[in-house]
């Protein structure tokens, strides 16, 4: 695969974000070069063997390994997983035993054994530093300062749903009636299961399959539900999206909200980790009335999506 771009827009968020303090161009031209060398031997390399398809097709039919956090401690002592998660989750529930599903593995085998080898000394350690800042930096710079040629209302639009999502879900339920959302509801439960006729027809006619090939599809079809949750008790609650959005948001510019809604968003995409949550509240982290996609829940046989 070819970085160039990628190292091209990585150098142009260390200057414009000012990763480093210095103002001398030859010295601000040796420390990018450091963390490019690094970013492109260590992290690079390794994920260079992994193909894009390989990705999708893991993420899709869940190909991982479960480790538990002493394990990942034992493993990869590099990270103080334990205090990771604990951060991330904002939990006091998490503890050494807890399992995390881990894709590929051998891939953070050899990343981590570049780690090892770059953590060595004083030098290393300052390069890996940085080299770390400045791959943040650049997802940053790219999400939220590089100018594109694009319709601004509707980039503006874009940006603004996907960093408060449950706003944007709220204003969208809040446009339709009680009437209309409920006749919404009964529609797309009504093509779910014409859907289910239609398939149940397909299989039954389908030559190739054998007997118990064709009732163990015709079981999981006859199984399979959609889900369509109410959500509307939490989304036009005005008290939850202030909870949610307004309460951190003091800043005076586009950026500095930003970068605060993208933390909060974070940090409630880990909130309920090991807490039981109603179900309209628990299936906002799966589907939002602003999503235009279903989502499939395996591990329920579901399919989820609001009206």
């Amino acid at each position: 695969r070819n970085f160039s771009d990628y190292f091209t827009d990585l150098k142009r968020a260390v200057i414009e974000l000012k990763l480093y303090s210095t103002t001398d161009p030859d010295e601000l031209t040796e420390h990018i070069e450091n963390i490019t060398s690094f970013i492109n031997s260590d992290v690079f390399s390794s994920f260079q063997e992994i193909d894009p398809w390989r990705i999708r097709v893991n993420t899709q039919e869940k190909n991982f390994t479960t480790k538990t956090v002493k394990e990942l401690e034992t493993k990869y002592p590099i990270v103080q997983w334990k205090i990771l998660f604990g951060a991330l989750f904002n939990s006091t529930a998490l503890d050494s035993n807890t399992k995390v599903q881990v894709y590929f593995e051998n891939y953070f085998d050899k990343i981590f054994d570049h780690l090892n080898k770059s953590l060595s000394d004083q030098i290393g350690r300052v390069i890996v530093h940085n080299g770390l800042l400045a791959m943040l930096a650049h997802d940053i710079y790219m999400d939220l300062i590089k100018p594109r040629p694009c319709d601004r209302e509707d980039y503006c639009l874009k940006i603004a749903s996907k960093l408060m999502k449950y706003a944007s879900s709220s204003l969208y339920l809040s446009s339709f009636t009680e009437q209309e959302l409920d006749d919404m509801e009964n529609e797309l439960d009504t093509l779910f299961k014409e859907l289910k006729d239609v398939l149940k027809e397909q299989i039954n006619i389908t030559s190739w399959l054998d007997e118990e090939s064709r009732n163990i599809m015709l079981d999981k079809l006859s199984n399979m539900t959609i889900m369509v949750p109410s959500s509307r008790s939490i989304l036009l609650n005005s008290k939850f999206l202030n909870s949610y959005f307004l309460n951190n948001l003091n800043f005076t510019t586009h950026f500095d909200n930003a970068i605060e809604l993208l933390r909060q968003g974070r940090n409630h995409l880990y909130s309920h980790v090991g807490i039981n949550t109603s179900e309209p509240e628990a299936m906002l982290f799966f589907s939002l009335p602003s999503d235009i996609h279903p989502i499939s829940v395996y591990e329920l046989n579901t399919v989820c999506k609001y009206s």
